[in-house]
């Protein structure tokens, strides 16, 4: 009879072992969702228990900043003849920035075309070259509509 109670006392602890392990989850105080399994230990606690909820940490205060001051600081205003001054540096740095680009593009299009058939680069060169061609195209872009929009602004 004893052999058939440990028996059955194995066959049902082996039974419980293939169950679903439960788990708990809770927001611990930086706010990071952590799941852990209620069979280990935690300090502070019995093995198998729970561990408390942490409560979630307590909004900052929200602070006030005072913009009335700075729109009229002046150190921050500039003259109507200064900004038209810094509009016409800005159209001419940007027109400079795109011949610039346009030379670059250029010379890296010469360099992909290569001397004629016996020139040729090889395909890591070629690859390098048509990354730097598209580079290339997108500061042209970027550059040509960044003049547009400083034009029209005038």
């Amino acid at each position: 009879m004893t052999k058939f109670l440990c028996l059955l006392l194995l066959l049902g602890g082996a039974g419980s072992a293939s169950a679903q392990i439960s788990a708990t989850r809770y927001i611990d105080a930086q706010g990071v969702e952590v799941i852990q399994s209620r069979r280990a230990a935690v300090r502070g606690t019995e093995a198998g228990a729970p561990p408390a909820p942490v409560p979630a940490a307590p909004a900052a205060p929200a602070r006030k900043v005072k913009t009335d001051n700075l729109m009229y600081d002046p150190k921050l205003q500039v003259s109507a003849a200064e900004q038209a001054r810094r509009d016409r540096d800005r159209v001419a740095i940007l027109q400079q920035e795109l011949d610039v680009e346009a030379r670059k593009y250029e010379a890296a299009f010469q360099r992909a075309q290569g001397g004629g058939p016996d020139n040729k680069p090889n395909a890591d060169d070629a690859q390098r070259i048509n990354e730097e061609l598209y580079e290339r195209q997108k500061n042209i872009q970027a550059l040509t509509a960044e003049l547009r929009r400083a034009r029209s602004e005038r």
